[in-house]
């Protein structure tokens, strides 16, 4: 599979809403609550919007759908809740998510080894030493690796999009590599929306089964991939590697909080979902019964690339996760490992 072509066929749908983002923010600030964070509210709201125009075509049924909403919840990173008088479902995302989640897509971008094709067009030379190339260069840029970490950290502690936005302008910016920001970031959040709905499509709005979480990953990643070949001109078939990213990124943190909370990497799972090893696991065995091995092979060599890259950061992070156990700092509550 050729992620050259994949990678240029990027049409930058909502590169182009980013670029309406202001005219967009200033009408949103007029409509939701003082708590809630525009810049997320507005980001979010876009990916349901997306969403819900592409689940029909999916055969997915999200009924009467759901409403956005950003607050700072201190439990949980999304959840979707029923009110109990109208019926409605919202979908509460967490106000620093999103932030997170583009620190990172900018972090690991940087260090992923994007090349230029004959016309200029970024792409992922992933094939033989890909993930080698990926580690050296990532030893190579001390401000892609800081980022990293200082992203954990600050998620893992007190997750608010003001530390996180401090840390996003402090000059971390993948330039030469934005369809791969893209794909990491769109990825990502769009499974995280795509998994809630998914605990609409069946029926419920709980987090208290993990078999249930395992099927409510399945719909994130069919909506989430299907939303961004649609509105983002994204090849389908690779598209699910911003869950590969998310998982990765999700791990880090797991470890991070377990450190401070209990000294060790030993609590990675939660009441109400599994370890995201285990869910990454099940994301890999679904994207194998694929009939199209060319594309899972690329998907899974990108996945297991990032897995590699975020690894080498934990391994030069975690004494400073330990050693800040040792000073006393703990986890934020949104955190329950």
């Amino acid at each position: 599979m050729d992620l050259r072509v994949v990678l240029s066929q990027y049409t930058g749908a909502r590169a182009q809403r980013m670029r309406e983002y202001g005219d967009e923010i200033k009408k949103i600030s007029t409509l939701i609550t003082e708590y809630e964070h525009p810049a997320s509210y507005w980001y979010l709201s876009s990916v349901m919007r997306d969403i819900n125009s592409v689940a029909p075509r999916v055969d997915v049924d999200l009924g009467a759908g759901a409403l956005p909403a950003t607050l700072p919840l201190g439990e949980v990173n999304a959840m979707t809740v029923k009110l109990p008088v109208t019926g409605e479902r919202i979908i509460f995302l967490d106000s620093g998510l999103v932030m997170f989640a583009h620190i990172m897509a900018e972090a690991v971008a940087r260090a992923m080894p994007a090349k230029r094709n004959e016309v200029g067009q970024p792409y992922l030379d992933l094939g033989a030493g890909g993930a080698d190339e990926i580690g050296q260069r990532l030893a190579s840029v001390d401000q892609a690796r800081q980022a990293i970490a200082r992203a954990v950290i600050i998620y893992a502690t007190d997750p608010q999009p003001r530390r996180l936005l401090e840390l996003a302008v402090a000059g971390l910016r993948e330039t030469e590599n934005r369809p791969t920001v893209s794909l990491l970031f769109e990825g990502a959040i769009g499974f995280v929306v795509g998994h809630e709905y998914g605990h609409i499509v069946q029926g419920y709005a709980s987090h208290d089964n993990w078999e249930n979480e395992a099927m409510a990953d399945a719909y994130g990643v069919l909506l989430s991939t299907a939303a961004m070949h649609e509105t983002g001109g994204h090849d389908v078939r690779i598209a699910s590697i911003g869950v590969d990213f998310f998982f990765g990124c999700l791990d880090l943190v797991y470890r991070a909080v377990s450190i401070l909370r209990y000294g060790d990497e030993d609590h990675l799972s939660s009441r109400t979902h599994p370890d995201p090893a285990t869910r990454l696991a099940h994301h890999r065995a679904m994207m194998r019964k694929n009939p199209d091995k060319e594309a899972t092979a690329a998907v899974t060599t990108v996945g297991r690339s990032i897995e590699r890259m975020l690894w080498v950061v934990w391994e030069n992070m975690r004494l400073e996760v330990m050693a800040m156990r040792a000073a006393g700092v703990r986890p934020s509550s949104i955190w329950h490992l």
